[in-house]
């Protein structure tokens, strides 16, 4: 705990430093501040222009000054424009993919040490025992996650948004469906390396699509909203970890397969790619 808080604190710096948002700025009137965020970011985009940003300044009893008032009036925007159904979607791509990643990161540890392949019971004392192979492996096998968000942001800007995420929401199947069947502890390392790596991939999804499918006036709402559905998907991983796992093992991984193929349906039901594209 202490070495996490260390990691953390200089987050507590950069926050004291950062600018607030331009868009919160030029809601409240603070003109000047708003572009010279904005003037900030075009810069460190390498994307100044001319080299003087001016945004367009509207009166406060402008009628575009009304089309966001908070949580109701992000939803009747959304509402308004025919996206309940996407937004319905999106949620429920949050709590599924952000499922997918908690269940395979709290059970992982369990299949390898339990050997679940034995078909032995382990008591409660005996599953927070870990031998020096198995932390090992897990230590190889959390390398792989920051690989497969690498992996991801690269393939998105090659192949796009959602052909990425499929072929993740692939690998995963495979991966979960290869687990099924017990051949020795290598086998079952392998595949937990590509489950992992893959849902770290998934676990993008809901914030990429949920930021990029929705146009600015309701983003903040879209993105901020739906972390309560991320939250309540990986208190439901934790929990389908723990518990279900004593029942029998491989039910954690048929929860987790039907997890990645609601996965699959959202994407399909999304429809548009986001790659490159501006969506109003």
């Amino acid at each position: 705990m202490l070495g996490t808080a260390i990691m953390f604190s200089p987050s507590i710096f950069f926050l004291a430093i950062m600018p607030e948002s331009p868009r919160f700025e030029a809601k409240n009137r603070n003109w000047d501040r708003a572009e010279n965020t904005v003037q900030t970011i075009a810069k460190l985009n390498c994307n100044s222009g001319s080299g003087i940003i001016k945004l367009k300044r509207v009166e406060d009893d402008d009628d575009t000054n009304n089309k966001e008032t908070g949580l109701f009036g992000a939803l009747n925007f959304i509402k308004a424009t025919g996206r309940m159904k996407d937004l319905a979607v999106v949620y429920a791509l949050g709590f599924t993919a952000i499922f997918i990643y908690y269940t395979i990161s709290y059970s992982m540890p369990r299949f390898l040490n339990e050997g679940y392949c034995t078909g032995i019971k382990v008591t409660q004392d005996e599953s927070c025992i870990f031998n020096k192979s198995v932390l090992f492996d897990l230590g190889v096998i959390s390398l792989f996650e920051p690989l497969g968000v690498l992996v991801a942001v690269i393939l998105m800007e090659i192949i796009g948004r959602k052909k990425t995420f499929q072929s993740s929401v692939l690998l995963q199947l495979i991966a979960l469906t290869a687990l099924y069947f017990c051949v020795n502890d290598k086998y079952s390392f392998v595949f937990f390396t590509i489950s992992k790596f893959s849902a770290a991939q998934i676990g993008l999804s809901p914030f990429i699509l949920g930021a990029e499918y929705f146009p600015t006036e309701v983003r903040s709402f879209v993105v901020s909203f739906g972390l309560v559905f991320n939250r309540i998907g990986a208190c439901a991983g934790i929990a389908c970890s723990q518990f279900i796992f004593n029942l029998h093992p491989r039910i954690v991984l048929a929860f987790a397969q039907i997890a990645a193929v609601v996965v699959s349906i959202c994407l399909c039901v999304l429809g548009k790619e986001t790659a490159g594209t501006h969506i109003e």
